[in-house]
């Protein structure tokens, strides 16, 4: 018995060392780490465009009864930010996902080593599922940046008069 080995086999090749066991529980915390940072980064998106629309509101309900032109390009700039949400909620979405696989890939290397390689393909599928899942979260974030530029644009038209 070596000694980082427990005295009986705990499966992954017959008396894998605890400490190999736990290293590989341990890998997916890097990629939950930087789904934490995603995020973060995504929802302080999502605070922004929420005080942007709140801006907004306040504004067209402020206009006097004959600035129909203004109104309507508010409305157009509150329909941007209504798809800027819509695009950062579904990345959001796909953020704690992919955190809810990588805890799974975590536990299933465990469940591998105590079931003596029953389930080899098992924390692989998740963590190869999990990284899709962040992909997924970052076209909904790379979407909604065009969009932001596009309210942005809007906004700068309206200020100008160009709308």
């Amino acid at each position: 018995m070596t000694g980082a080995s427990l005295p009986f086999s705990i499966g992954m090749a017959q008396g894998t060392p605890i400490t190999a066991i736990i290293a590989q529980m341990i890998a997916p915390a890097v990629f939950i780490l930087a789904c934490g940072n995603l995020l973060n980064v995504t929802m302080t998106r999502v605070v922004r465009a929420v005080d942007r629309a709140r801006a907004l509101f306040v504004e067209i309900h402020a206009l006097p009864s004959g600035g129909d032109n203004q109104r309507e390009a508010i409305l157009a700039e509150l329909r941007l930010y209504q798809t800027r949400i819509n695009y950062l909620q579904r990345a959001l979405s796909a953020y704690h996902l992919a955190i809810g696989l990588f805890v799974l890939a975590s536990l299933a290397v465990a469940l591998n080593a105590l079931t003596r390689d029953a389930l080899p393909w098992l924390p692989t599928a998740l963590t190869v599922g999990g990284t899709l899942t962040v992909l997924v979260g970052a076209v909904g974030v790379f979407l909604e940046t065009r969009v932001s530029t596009d309210a942005m644009k809007a906004e700068i038209a309206r200020e100008l008069g160009t709308y």
